[in-house]
């Protein structure tokens, strides 16, 4: 389930939001602004398990309007009106955001007063495609690490070019349905590049730099599937504001 806000700063229709700090501020004004604080907590601090990982189950996009970037100061600037996609595969958390976003006269993003136009849901129960074209809102990001011969911690990112890249992406997905259904799923699913356009997004999140791909994908394989990620996103750190897509096209893709 999507919830889509279509929002305007109070002060002089500009909304200005340090790079190094983007999504971090989205992130952040997510958790404050969900209406039931003890749901707040238990999606924040616990989420849900798979072995010794825990998921979240939510992603969001970058912000969606009229901008210009200094890079000089390291900043991005928004002017008039903001649209922002958060999606979940948990319809309360959905609900619990409508629901604050709606009652309050304002929210804040670094500080800065917004103040709502519209807000606008949408159910992924919706979809039937078995094969989708589909374009990301946030990047994907997918990695692995290890430890090298004299013990350092080392994250290697994979590009759409690398088979490891799909195959993890996959992978990361059954973990997120395990998780959140406490079972197995016998579907199957995949996602393949779509041309070469995919530009390398590098974003910085609390300090780490973390290396993810925008463009377009084939994503093909059972309903159910397609649903569960067009919910929860694709690849790792979606709660980070990475690997929401929209869907631009289905099953007739020649």
């Amino acid at each position: 389930m999507r919830l889509q806000i279509k929002f305007t700063p109070l002060e002089n229709n500009m909304l200005t939001l340090p790079l190094e700090k983007y999504q971090q501020v989205l992130q952040g004004a997510i958790y404050k602004n969900i209406a039931d604080q003890d749901f707040s907590t238990f999606i924040h601090d616990v989420g849900f398990q798979y072995e010794k990982r825990r998921f979240k189950l939510f992603t969001f996009s970058q912000l969606k309007g009229l901008n210009k970037v200094n890079l000089k100061d390291k900043t991005i600037t928004f002017y008039n009106q903001i649209s922002w996609t958060i999606s979940s595969v948990l319809p309360q958390f959905i609900r619990f955001l409508g629901q604050s976003f709606l009652q309050t006269e304002f929210f804040e993003l670094f500080g800065q007063k917004m103040v709502v136009v519209e807000i606008r849901y949408i159910d992924s129960a919706s979809i039937e495609a078995s094969k989708c074209k589909i374009k990301m809102l946030s990047p994907i990001t997918v990695y692995s690490t290890y430890v090298d011969r004299i013990g350092k911690k080392i994250t290697q990112y994979y590009s759409p070019s690398d088979p490891a890249f799909s195959y993890l992406i996959i992978e990361n997905l059954y973990k997120k349905y395990e998780a959140f259904y406490g079972q197995k799923t016998n579907d199957q699913i995949s996602i393949c590049p779509i041309g070469n356009k995919h530009k390398k997004i590098v974003t910085r999140f609390k300090g780490f730099i973390i290396n993810a791909w925008s463009g377009e994908y084939l994503l093909e394989g059972d309903p159910k599937l397609i649903s569960f990620a067009y919910d929860v996103g694709l690849g790792h750190k979606c709660s980070m504001g990475f690997g929401l897509f929209e869907i631009i096209k289905t099953n007739d893709l020649t």
